[in-house]
């Protein structure tokens, strides 16, 4: 069983395709073939597995073949569902790449070592780029801002030892400060 803390969401059934139990997917990895190393996904509460047999990328849609799914009414009932992997399996990132699970939850500093003005509070994966979910801590509205090194020049994530945070670049502060 895998630790809770670990679990991530790594794609999303979105229905059935096709008469040979096919399953549409939305995944949320970079990579979607990603998935065939990462298997058997789980459900969140980890009672489910599934093993991808096939995946294919076709240019509007991501088909998946799963172990014991051979027809579309067994593709169609599992609409909806969300599958996770086991973070501790996934390759590290780049440098300069965050997984969602890093940085959600992080504060964001008007300079280092400064007091606390937002949290990060959710991440919204554009095709044009993340967009950051903040919360500013006086007013509690939130602000959305592109998560680019000229918006925030300096990440640090959370260890063991110590806590993370985003320090957002001053000539975007009023954004926070004005909301």
């Amino acid at each position: 069983m895998i630790d809770p803390k670990h679990l991530v969401m790594v794609a999303r059934m979105l229905g059935g395709h096709g008469i040979q139990g096919f399953i549409k997917l939305k995944v949320f990895l970079e990579t979607p073939q990603d998935l065939l190393a990462l298997t058997p996904l789980v459900t969140q509460d980890q009672e489910t597995n599934y093993d991808i047999k096939t995946l294919l990328e076709r240019p509007k849609v991501i088909l998946g073949r799963f172990k014991g799914i051979t027809t579309r009414t067994q593709a169609d009932d599992l609409k909806g569902v969300a599958l996770y992997a086991d973070s501790q399996e996934f390759i590290p990132p780049d440098l300069d790449s965050f997984y969602v699970k890093d940085v959600v939850g992080l504060p964001v500093l008007a300079q280092k070592n400064g007091p606390i003005i937002a949290t990060v509070t959710d991440i919204l994966s554009q095709k044009s780029g993340d967009i950051l979910t903040l919360t500013t801590c006086t007013t509690q509205k939130e602000i959305l801002l592109p998560f680019q090194k000229e918006f925030f020049p300096e990440v640090v994530l959370s260890t063991s030892k110590n806590k993370g945070f985003l320090v957002i670049n001053s000539e975007y502060l009023h954004e926070l400060v004005e909301g």
